[in-house]
């Protein structure tokens, strides 16, 4: 017998030079750790207290440099992206 997983959407988020990944949620708060846990051991994480609000409070911190360069080549290849399909599906 297999079992097929279904992978579920990862949430990523990014705060004060940092990726998260949304690790748990309860009724109020969202734990979130470091996108480098795995392949840096980074135990880097924070604590939204709130879920309305946009308040974090980090917990533990990072063993790694800021991630900002990361942050705007992503932001850079989704817009790009955006601007190619715009411009392809026009007639």
């Amino acid at each position: 017998m297999s079992v097929e997983k279904k992978a579920r959407p990862i949430r990523k988020i990014f705060h004060e030079g940092f990726f998260y990944i949304v690790n748990n949620e309860t009724k109020n708060n969202r734990y979130m750790l470091c996108d480098q846990h795995r392949s840096k051991k980074c135990r880097g994480r924070i604590i939204q207290r709130n879920i309305d609000s946009n308040e974090y409070e980090e917990t533990q911190s990072h063993c790694h440099d800021k991630s900002d360069t990361k942050f705007f080549i992503n932001q850079f290849k989704q817009e790009f992206k955006k601007a190619v399909m715009s411009k392809s599906c026009k007639p």
